[in-house]
């Protein structure tokens, strides 16, 4: 078989998996087979002329799934970067801005499970745990205080 055609099917099998994005799929094919330069562009310009390899498709679908899962935007940019979607970035904001008001609410219902699970320990350190918790999946530090503050503010007036 040619390269060409082996390229062919070795992209078919791929993207019939998950969705890559045309990086991921340039290395993999490089790393497979070493075609020419030439062959792998022309395999590359068809297969997203045809709508397989699509990076915004990939991109808004990462941010959905991702916020969805409570990744701040600075997490879910990380994770469009690694995988070679660079151009993103402000789609990602754009996205949070969007949907800042279901986003505060889950985080609040997150973080109060946390908080009750932690609730035993001194206040201090539940605070900082909390804060590291949002700042770790992605959130600046202010929208992370914020939240966590009223959590705690909320759940002290229950106690």
């Amino acid at each position: 078989m040619k390269t060409r055609q082996k390229i062919y099917s070795y992209l078919y099998k791929l993207i019939s998996l998950k969705d890559y994005s045309e990086k991921e799929l340039r290395e993999k094919v490089k790393n497979k087979f070493r075609p020419e330069m030439e062959i792998l562009e022309e395999v590359i310009e068809e297969f997203k002329e045809k709508g397989f390899i699509d990076d915004l498709r990939l991109a808004r679908n990462i941010i959905s799934y991702k916020t969805d899962m409570l990744y701040g935007p600075a997490k879910i940019y990380e994770i469009l970067y690694i995988k070679g979607l660079t151009d993103f970035k402000e789609m990602v904001y754009e996205y949070f801005d969007n949907h800042i008001e279901q986003i505060e609410e889950s985080l609040k219902e997150k973080i109060s499970k946390r908080y009750y699970v932690l609730s035993g320990k001194k206040d201090l350190k539940v605070y900082e745990k909390l804060l590291r918790y949002l700042i770790a999946r992605g959130y600046d530090y202010g929208f992370s205080k914020k939240i966590v503050s009223e959590v705690m503010r909320n759940e002290s007036d229950f106690s």
